[in-house]
């Protein structure tokens, strides 16, 4: 069977968020000036520099000003995956806006999960498939670093048409992030191992914050025998190609084909990433 899957980080919905300063512009609205000294120093040196998430007053209210889906809903509108896989979305938000406009497209199934973070505009991840799913779906619990590069959320849905489990996320980012990054893998993991003994096989996509060779590297994920369709660097498009990594990716079953993968830019700092793959019945 055929399949063909999105994953996006939308950057909490800024329309411009490839340019340099409307991206720093956001970025400190929503994380205050602790976003500079983490993202000159990667989460490190956290006993001199506060980077812990506080609510901040006129947050919600500035996003409600500036952000939109426009450009997202275009694009998937454009493409009308079998499943998207959002991330950094705002749940206080565009919690109406999305849902009412993916329910329009055809994705009668929308799943959110959240970040423990930031409660008064909710970072969050979004699994939504046109195809028929079992039990709606649900949010996954990750252990979320409780500061700025903390995390997005996690969700799956399981597909009903065919064995297939589909699991989006946003990870951690930042060295001084190491440990709790190896604990969300390994939950990704553990949760991956238990679909496969129902004998389902699993996607894992979105904002891992990481390259393949790291994350293949951590808490054994290689074992679980996954490759990604990620073969471009993806983020931040605001900075020059030199300075950016290959951070968003769709893991599939090592069997699967890949007819073909795009990256795609929309007006976020990430490329969005859409592949179309043949699955196989059974799972390795």
């Amino acid at each position: 069977m055929q399949l063909k899957i999105l994953t996006a980080n939308v950057a909490m919905g800024n329309p411009d968020a490839d340019k340099l300063i409307p991206c720093i512009k956001s970025l400190l609205w929503f994380h205050n000036w602790r976003v500079v000294p983490f993202l000159i120093f990667g989460g490190r040196f956290g006993r001199i520099f506060d980077y812990g998430s506080h609510s901040r007053a006129g947050r919600p209210e500035w996003f409600l000003a500036h952000s939109s889906l426009s450009k997202v809903i275009d694009l998937i509108t454009a493409e009308l995956p079998d499943v998207i896989i959002l991330n950094e979305l705002l749940y206080q938000i565009h919690y109406e806006t999305l849902n009412t406009a993916l329910a329009e497209l055809g994705y009668k199934d929308i799943v959110w999960g959240f970040s423990p973070h930031h409660p008064d505009a909710i970072l969050s991840t979004v699994v939504a498939s046109r195809i028929p799913v079992l039990s709606g779906g649900a949010s996954l619990e990750l252990p979320w670093g409780r500061q700025i590069g903390g995390g997005g959320g996690a969700s799956y849905v399981s597909l009903a048409d065919m064995p297939v489990t589909v699991v989006g996320c946003h990870l951690v980012i930042g060295k001084g992030m190491r440990v709790v990054f190896e604990k969300e893998i390994a939950v990704l993991k553990n949760f991956a191992e238990e679909e496969r003994k129902s004998g389902r096989q699993v996607v894992i996509a979105g904002d891992f914050n990481a390259t393949d060779g790291k994350i293949q590297d951590t808490m054994n994920f290689a074992s679980l025998k996954l490759k990604t369709v990620t073969t471009q660097k993806t983020n931040p498009l605001c900075l020059p190609a030199f300075l950016r990594t290959e951070c968003d990716h769709i893991f599939l079953p090592s069997n699967w084909q890949i007819p073909e993968t795009r990256f795609l830019s929309f007006g976020s700092d990430h490329l969005a990433v859409v592949t179309e793959v043949k699955t196989t019945s059974t799972a390795e």
